[in-house]
């Protein structure tokens, strides 16, 4: 009797705290700053600058992106952070592609994976393909 009234105890006490991810997409994405964990190029590991590693992307609700430069700048006379109207971004109905503009140039991303604590995405270039990861910021 002791033993049951321990499990049910433990059952009461655990099962809540497993909470699983309800938020579509959209959500996931514009909850926070994404920064790159690594990069594939044609399933080959590909080495990320040190100015790169700890840029912060952000993704809004109204559909623009801007990226925070990290302490570790590329070039001098980078600015601490790119807010370019033209740098826009959009999801298709099903939440699989995510579509990146910058002016009138498109990038097809293909979401591989997405939650909290995760964000992989993968693009081909002709014969070329690449998968990028990104941890939150």
């Amino acid at each position: 009797m002791i033993l049951r009234v321990l499990v049910l105890l433990v059952l009461i006490i655990l099962v809540p705290s497993c909470k699983r991810e309800n938020l579509s997409v959209k959500e996931l994405l514009t909850s926070k700053g994404w920064k790159i964990s690594s990069f594939k190029w044609n399933d080959q590991d590909q080495i990320i600058d040190e100015c790169e590693k700890d840029n912060c992307t952000y993704y809004s609700l109204i559909g623009t992106i801007s990226i925070s430069a990290g302490a570790i700048k590329c070039s001098e006379d980078e600015p601490d952070v790119i807010n370019d109207s033209t740098m826009t971004w959009a999801l298709s109905p099903d939440e699989k592609t995510l579509y990146r503009f910058y002016g009138t140039d498109l990038t097809l991303q293909y979401i591989i994976n997405i939650n909290s604590g995760k964000l992989e995405l993968t693009s081909v270039d002709g014969y070329n393909s690449q998968v990028k990861s990104y941890v939150p910021c």
